[in-house]
């Protein structure tokens, strides 16, 4: 009778045991096996039974194509892009001092190196701390051909694969010896964006006092807008200056221009910039104009996203003090590629632009920055964030604001762009806001063409030109599902990871990392998944991420996932 017991009690674990094994096969067992099985189990500490008993349900599930449920175990999955990197390298100047007169201007220049291509830039400058701080004010930073000529002709396509930006530092009635201007270019590396324009709006004015003029210049259709920049003419115009160059919209919701792009929308398709004459006339007719950076027509840009930050601040409002105001990508909107600043009457993307409280008020700063807002260095790799710096004159300037925007990039195309001719229709179009007649094509010897793009043509402004997100799949994806199942008496737990690459015929490895630990090997990739490895972690908090390898780098860049997050 006790051996009989024996033998009945082994049936349950006689069922575990089968299906522990890889094959269902029965395996035929003598009843003195049995029983010498029960009282090993018996011997087996609970703790170690419990986490075998999880380690092996866990193989199963990798070994089979059916799904099976462990327990509670939980599945946390987060689709994101494999996005390709944009790589982007600050390059600074050294600092030029002046202007050393009245009414006049100094330019300084940051050049990019070979291989990449001026997606923004900025300015910096030194003003001193007494009155005639109150005179130094930016005049002008955007892109140059050749580092000191400057793009002051007709509107159109004035340039393409520009490696340049010039800095200008201007002065008004008074000056010191603290003067200074350093320019900063932002430069460009991407398989995706190998080729750049510039497209450039001139507008006459402004020609009345404490009166903006807003010049916008936007990009040819299909293509995506990299940064920009702003100028008015004449420096002998002490008092007028560009207060504000920021990215927006040609569409009605942004008034074509007159409103900035909005915290965190994508896709912004055109550069505004905006001219103020404090209270001269200066001696010859006042011109603002805007620059705007863009690919080149004929690239596939449909994996591109720019994502646009930006942070608003009151003040200055004291006489001769300034105001610093910073804005970051975040780390999902990928890296910076340009940025833009304004001194104004504030609240922009719901009212447009409006004057700041003071005929003296003025830019002195805006350019690539840590958090903290200093200045990026000499070929920084990661600044994330940017800084605008305004100032008031001589007078206070009751209800003023300052505003900086960051353009962020991310790509979620890995191949590298066929660049065919640009296309026949949509050219980079020249527009200014409120205006019913675009302004003529350029013509005579003041007009500027590139070979192989089109020459611009009239349009009205007044049609609505708006920036159509990314359509379709992106060309590489992958969605990241993690397989969790807990050990009992706070063991940790199992991770299973599972990638699924798009697409499927992308050949290579996945290497799961939780955090920055490698877990495992590398995975090959059949038929666009890649499962495992089957790993057990401790308890705590984890954060795991797959990075793709390709095998042949020429079609698919190495790319990085998602990360899920999870506690055993």
């Amino acid at each position: 009778m006790p051996h009989r017991q024996v033998f009945v009690s082994q049936r349950p674990y006689r069922k575990r045991v089968l299906s522990r094994a890889w094959s269902r096969r029965w395996i035929p067992r003598t009843r003195s096996e049995e029983t010498s099985i029960h009282r090993s189990r018996a011997d087996m500490p609970r703790r170690r039974w419990v986490a075998s008993l999880f380690v092996s349900a866990a193989m199963v599930f990798t070994t089979t194509a059916a799904p099976v449920i462990l327990g509670h175990a939980t599945v946390s999955a987060a689709a994101a892009t494999l996005a390709a990197p944009v790589k982007v390298t600050v390059q600074v100047s050294g600092a030029v001092r002046g202007p050393t007169a009245g009414f006049a201007e100094i330019k300084t220049n940051a050049r990019c190196p070979p291989g990449s291509l001026i997606s923004g830039g900025g300015i910096n400058q030194s003003i001193g701390t007494d009155m005639s701080s109150n005179g130094n004010h930016v005049n002008g930073a955007g892109p140059s051909a050749d580092g000191n000529s400057e793009f002051l002709g007709a509107s159109g396509a004035v340039a393409k694969d520009v490696a340049h930006w010039l800095a200008v530092g201007g002065s008004g009635a008074v000056v010191n010896s603290s003067f200074s201007t350093t320019s900063f270019a932002l430069c460009l590396a991407s398989s995706v964006i190998t080729h750049t324009q510039v497209v450039m709006t001139t507008m006459a004015g402004p020609a009345k006092a404490l009166t903006p003029a807003v010049a916008v210049a936007s990009c040819p259709a299909n293509t995506v807008l990299l940064g920009g920049g702003a100028r008015t003419t004449p420096a002998s115009a002490g008092s007028l200056k560009p207060v504000a160059s920021y990215p927006t919209f040609h569409n009605a919701a942004h008034d074509f221009g007159n409103k900035p792009a909005a915290d965190r929308e994508i896709n912004p398709d055109s550069w505004a910039a905006v001219g103020l004459n404090g209270g001269g006339t200066g001696t010859a007719p006042n011109t603002t104009y805007a620059y705007a950076i863009c690919s080149q027509p004929g690239a596939d840009t449909s994996g591109v996203t720019v994502t646009v930050h930006s942070h608003e601040v009151s003040g200055p409002t004291t006489s001769t003090t300034s105001q610093q105001v910073i804005t970051t990508c975040s780390p999902p909107d990928g890296t910076l590629i340009s940025g833009g600043a304004a001194i104004s009457g504030g609240n922009l993307t719901t009212k447009g632009f409006t004057a700041p409280g003071s005929q003296g008020d003025h830019l002195n700063g805006s350019f690539p920055s840590n958090t903290s807002g200093a200045p990026a260095g000499n070929g920084t790799t990661t600044a994330t964030s940017w800084t605008a710096v305004s100032h008031t004159g001589g007078v206070d300037s009751p209800q003023t604001f300052s505003e900086a925007w960051a353009l962020c990039a991310r790509t979620n195309s890995a191949s590298a762009p066929n660049a065919g001719p640009p296309p026949a229709a949509n050219p980079g179009i020249p527009h200014v806001p409120g205006s019913t007649t675009a302004p003529g094509s350029p013509t005579g010897p003041g007009s500027a063409t590139i070979p192989g793009l089109p020459p611009i043509s009239g349009s009205s402004p007044g049609s609505t030109t708006s920036s159509a997100p990314p359509s379709g799949m992106p060309a590489a994806m992958a969605t990241l599902t993690i397989i969790e199942v807990p050990v009992p008496l706070n063991l940790g737990g199992i991770a299973i990871p599972i990638a699924q690459v798009t697409p499927t015929d992308a050949a290579g490895t996945v290497q799961s990392q939780d955090g920055t630990t490698s877990i495992g090997g590398p995975v090959p990739v059949v038929a666009g998944t890649a499962i495992g490895p089957v790993y057990v972690l401790h308890t705590g908090s984890h954060s795991l991420t797959t990075t793709f390898t390709p095998t042949n780098a020429a079609n698919v860049q190495p790319l990085t996932s998602n990360t899920v997050t999870f506690t055993f």
